[in-house]
C-alpha cells in the first residue's frame, strides 16, 4: 500500500506535463533504483490540449467546450434560440449578429453551424441532449465564428436569457501545446526479456488511484518481489491525453525481439 499511498495520496493528481506527475516520474526512480535496477528517465514531448472556452453572461459563466474545428474567436450578441439549426429554423427568425442556441441532434454540427454563419449569425451554442458536456466536431466545414456545446443542464437557464433578449459573449478558446513528460525505464540486464508496465499520470478530475496508481504500484512491487535477468520495467507517461508515453517508448526503441 506504500507506493499507492504515495502516488495517490501524497502526490495526488498527476496530469501529463505536471509538477505532480514529474513528482511522481521521480518517485518511481528511485523506487527502482532501490529494487537494483537500471534506471532511465526518458524525456519525450506530447501535444497538451486545452480548452477555456466559455458563455459569458452578465452575472457569469457557462463551460463549455469548443467543437474541434472551431476558430480561436470570439462572439457577442442577443441571444435567440434556433432549434435543430435546420434552414427552416433560421428562416423563420432574424438571427443576424445573433448568437444561436441549438439543441444537438438531427442536424450533423457541421451543417448547423454552416447554417448558422449562413444566416449570419455571430455564434452558436449547441446543448447537448444528455448529461455533461462533449466535444462534437466539425470535420472539413471552415466557419469563421465560434462553435461550442454546453451540458443539457444549462438548457433551462439559457433560453430564459434568450427569452429576456440579453447579451451573450461566445469564447472559443482551444488548441495544444507541445508539453514535456517522460518515461521511468528500469532494467535488470542490457537485454529486454520481460516486460512490466503501467501509466503513472492520471486525469485532472482526480488522484486516479485505481487508473492508474493501482497498476504502477503493482508492477514496483512485482519489480522488487520478482526480480529476475531480463526484467524491463516501463512507467508510461501522458497516457491519459493518448497513450503518448507508449508511442515514446516504442518509437524509441521499437518492438523487434519482444515476445508477445
Amino acid at each position: 500500500m506504500g507506493h499507492l499511498t504515495m502516488l495517490a495520496g501524497t502526490i495526488g493528481v498527476r496530469v501529463g506535463g505536471t509538477d505532480g506527475e514529474k513528482r511522481a516520474s521521480d518517485y518511481i526512480a528511485q523506487s527502482l533504483k532501490d529494487s537494483g535496477y537500471q534506471v532511465a528517465v526518458e524525456p519525450f514531448w506530447f501535444d497538451l490540449r486545452f480548452d477555456t472556452s466559455a458563455v459569458r453572461l452578465s452575472d457569469g459563466n457557462v463551460a463549455a467546450l469548443a467543437l474541434t474545428g472551431s476558430p480561436q474567436v470570439e462572439g457577442r450578441g442577443a441571444l435567440v434560440m434556433a432549434g435543430m439549426g435546420r434552414p427552416e429554423d433560421f428562416a423563420l427568425r432574424d438571427v443576424k449578429g445573433k448568437i444561436v442556441l441549438l439543441d444537438r441532434g438531427v442536424v450533423p454540427f457541421a451543417q448547423k453551424a454552416a447554417n448558422a454563419q449562413g444566416a449570419g449569425a455571430a455564434g452558436v451554442i449547441v446543448v447537448n441532449n444528455e448529461d455533461g458536456q462533449f466535444r462534437g466536431t466539425l470535420g472539413d466545414m471552415k466557419v469563421t465564428i465560434p462553435v461550442l456545446g454546453v451540458d443539457r443542464g444549462e438548457r433551462t437557464r439559457l433560453q430564459g436569457i434568450a427569452a429576456s433578449g440579453a447579451t451573450v459573449t461566445v469564447v472559443s478558446a482551444a488548441g495544444s501545446k507541445q508539453t514535456p513528460s517522460q518515461n521511468v525505464v528500469g532494467r535488470n540486464g542490457d537485454k529486454c526479456e520481460v516486460y512490466l508496465g503501467a501509466h503513472y499520470d492520471s486525469v485532472p478530475e482526480g488522484p486516479g488511484a485505481n487508473d492508474n496508481a493501482s497498476g504502477t504500484a503493482m508492477i514496483l512491487e512485482l519489480a522488487r518481489t520478482m526480480k529476475r535477468p531480463g526484467m524491463c520495467i516501463i512507467a508510461f507517461g501522458a497516457e491519459e491525453y493518448g497513450l503518448w508515453g507508449s508511442q515514446a517508448y516504442i518509437k524509441q526503441h521499437g518492438v523487434a525481439g519482444v515476445k508477445f
